[in-house]
């Protein structure tokens, strides 16, 4: 095996060589890769503050709103929406196709 850590990179447009350092820095700074590896799991070892608990009473109770509004949609139909009508579908239609239209933009 080489102990060159050179590397040449050759240019298919000129047809010239290119010589890099000698020792690629793949990080900077005086960590080495055990310390890297404590900072990047650190936050796995530790229990979470009391931001982190705001945030998921927060969310949690987002996704309850959004359950209990999905549940009474289904229970109630549309007429819950205020739309009472069977022949004005207008604004179920147009929100699903924009949401629709919205995950296609996303994929």
């Amino acid at each position: 095996m080489s102990t060159d850590k050179s590397l040449t990179y050759i240019d298919s447009n000129s047809g010239g060589k290119i010589d890099f350092a000698k020792e690629a820095v793949i990080v900077e700074g005086s960590r080495n890769l055990t310390e890297l590896d404590n900072l990047v799991i650190q936050p796995l070892n530790t229990f979470p503050d009391k931001r982190w608990w705001i945030a998921i009473a927060f969310t949690s109770t987002l996704l309850m709103i959004g359950a209990i509004s999905l549940w009474l949609s289904f229970w109630h139909g549309t007429g819950l929406w205020g739309n009472n009508n069977p022949v004005g579908w207008a604004w179920p239609i147009v929100n699903f196709v924009f949401w629709v239209g919205i995950g296609h933009a996303g994929t």
